[in-house]
């Protein structure tokens, strides 16, 4: 994962990381640790002027680092413009001040090709350029080995990173499908600290397209999936009911996971909500407004819901939704959706929390111990984009 990974030839961008250590350490002794790391990177003078770190990776069948292969080539302290080859570390460009990217490319293409030249060494940048760089630029620096890439079609310029040019729109990759419109791991509803659900994340994904699902409006066109990443659904689960897995109504009593669709238009009250256990069973209800029944749904039926596909496997629960039965409340293509557990006593959480463009209701709420938690709150929902 370190020198590669997944996400190096995909447009992706990461927005968010979730660590689980299997170890830990006490808060003195990581601190001391830390300082130490520091420390050591002052003497080495790697924080002299501002760098992206290690220009070149290292290539083993060299047999040693880049630092010392530039250091052999005489490299330190070169320059062009406001950017300089580190006097302590040869595999450190410095920037001293306002030095631009075609400067600081333009001393890493001479920095390869003398390395090249005098070592033998094809050496690979570790920096990640992005963005439109001149033909010379990008063969020196031998940029097609970093990632996506294509020429510009009104020059010999060429775009690499991995944005595409926002000026292309012929490589506009299509959407492809399952898409993930949402996933989130549970928060607290009010947000006390460490009292997180860890052992549990959900995401909804897109099976196929509008057009498409609108010529197969029985097909599943969503699909949520609530993931166990550890433990056991007992230790998560707790509160379980005693009939065997089917409809259930006044499953809200039990440890449920819930998703909640909203009609897209905010000004509009309706919305649906399902609710399952790692049992198997389930409910859905359909709303004209928050906790208003439609009139056919004021006792809930299994019949209103032919289609939906449940399944609980060893690691996830899962429903699929047709597009006959979400279409109703897309709006511009778009939908509001919630997740949450119930899962008893104060087992209450949201994925993600309520959408910060709301109100700060539920964050005033943690001063309130009388206040209930209500999840039927659809004007807090968090609007995902259809392709």
């Amino acid at each position: 994962g370190y020198k590669k990974t997944l996400l190096m030839d995909s447009p992706e961008i990461v927005v968010g990381a979730r660590l689980k250590f299997p170890t830990t350490s006490e808060r003195e002794e990581l601190l001391t640790f830390m300082l130490s790391c520091e420390a050591d990177r002052h003497r080495k003078h790697h924080f002299e002027h501002p760098s992206c770190g290690s220009t070149f990776k290292n290539n083993y069948q060299v047999g040693r680092p880049s630092g010392q292969v530039f250091d052999e080539c005489g490299l330190k302290g070169s320059r062009v413009g406001q950017s300089e080859v580190s006097q302590f570390h040869a595999n450190f460009v410095w920037n001293l001040g306002g030095a631009t990217s075609h400067e600081m490319l333009t001393l890493a293409a001479h920095m390869r090709e003398r390395a090249l030249s005098l070592k033998n060494a094809d050496l690979e940048l570790e920096v990640q350029p992005i963005g439109l760089f001149e033909e010379k630029i990008y063969d020196a620096c031998a940029m097609s080995r970093l990632g996506p890439s294509y020429a510009e079609e009104k020059s010999r310029s060429q775009w690499v990173g991995l944005l595409w040019h926002p000026g292309s729109a012929v490589h506009a990759s299509p959407a492809s499908f399952p898409s993930i419109l949402m996933q989130s791991p549970f928060q607290h509803y009010f947000r006390k600290p460490g009292s997180g659900q860890p052992d549990v994340h959900v995401q909804l994904l897109q099976l196929m397209s509008i057009d498409d699902a609108r010529m197969n409006p029985e097909k599943p066109f969503l699909r949520w999936e609530t993931i166990q990443n550890s433990g056991t659904w007992q230790q998560v689960f707790p509160l379980r009911p005693d009939q065997p897995a089917d409809f259930l109504d006044e499953l809200w009593q039990f440890s449920v996971s819930e998703l909640f669709i909203a009609h897209g238009n905010n000004n509009s009250g309706e919305y649906l909500e399902f609710e399952m256990t790692p049992e198997g069973h389930w409910i859905a209800i359909a709303f004209d407004a928050p906790r208003k029944r439609k009139s056919n749904h004021q006792i809930p039926k299994k019949e209103h819901w032919p289609q939906l596909n449940w399944q609980v496997a060893q690691n996830a629960l899962t429903c699929e939704l047709p597009y006959r039965i979400v279409a109703p409340l897309i709006f511009n293509n778009e939908l509001r959706v919630q997740a949450c557990l119930s899962l008893g006593g104060e087992g209450w959480f949201l994925a993600p929390h309520w959408n910060p463009s709301a109100s700060n209701e539920c964050w005033d709420t943690q001063h309130k111990p009388d206040v209930k938690p209500d999840f039927h709150q659809p004007q807090r929902f968090w609007r995902v984009a259809l392709d």
